[in-house]
């Protein structure tokens, strides 16, 4: 019988106290009240500003287990609100995915070592694409490792 159960007493994170603010990015989460279908979860409201917040406007009424509830909604944010910024090699290895799906598409076998009878000059392309995304990744690495060498050097 969940009419029966003592809210006060849930004890999944007693730290975290209804009206607790979390802030990502321009983003205010606060923590509202237990849910009263799941108590060992909270109603968790996101706002996109602090206008917002003040107007009591928010984007999103989320409910997450109250255990370990401030890595539930760093995790929730990241997944779904923060954009996270795009690096080089990123980008780099994004590339070499969708290069690698290509040249699988055109090879007669899983090790991409020939191509599909009829596909030679796709998987040629897309084998010479494969080999300088491979020297862009690698030399994209090889200044990173520089870099903090030389950030390490200057300290």
């Amino acid at each position: 019988m969940k009419d029966n159960i003592d809210y006060n007493y849930v004890k999944d994170n007693p730290d975290i106290e209804m009206g607790t603010i979390f802030r990502f990015d321009n983003y205010i989460c606060e923590v509202d009240d237990f849910n009263q279908d799941n108590p060992n979860e909270s109603i968790v409201y996101i706002y996109d500003s602090q206008k917002a917040f003040d107007d009591n406007e928010y984007i999103e009424q989320i409910s997450l287990l109250n255990k370990d509830i401030k890595d539930n909604i760093r995790e929730y944010m990241e997944d779904n609100y923060v954009v996270k910024p795009v690096s080089k090699i990123g980008l780099l290895i994004e590339m070499q995915d969708q290069i690698s799906h290509d040249l699988l598409s055109y090879s007669k076998n899983y090790l991409m070592s020939e191509p599909k009878k009829g596909y030679e000059k796709e998987w040629k392309t897309a084998y010479q694409k494969y080999i300088v995304i491979q020297e862009m990744i690698k030399e994209e690495r090889t200044k990173s490792i520089e870099n903090k060498k030389h950030e390490r050097d200057d300290r």
